[in-house]
């Protein structure tokens, strides 16, 4: 996965993936819906949350890649600092 779009309105949400395939591909797929749930093991995340998770992701591979360390973070159950 390559970027990701949540757009939320009274009407429903949509989510626009960018994924990488067969190496060099890039297509995009589109999910929409009444409505979505994010979900972390049994815990449920409002869509904010699932956002501010995943920037909270990328700025942590950011960092350890800034400081030299291994590119993977902490997985989406642990904490971040």
């Amino acid at each position: 996965m390559s970027s990701a779009i949540l757009g939320q309105a009274s009407i429903g949400v949509a989510l626009r993936i960018g994924l990488l395939v067969g190496g060099d591909s890039y297509v995009e797929a589109f999910v929409r819906e009444e409505e979505i749930a994010f979900l972390i093991g049994e815990r449920q995340l409002t869509p904010e949350k699932f956002v501010e998770l995943g920037e909270a992701y990328w700025e942590a591979f950011a960092n350890r890649r800034k400081a030299g360390l291994s590119p993977e973070p902490a997985s989406a159950g642990e904490e971040t600092a």
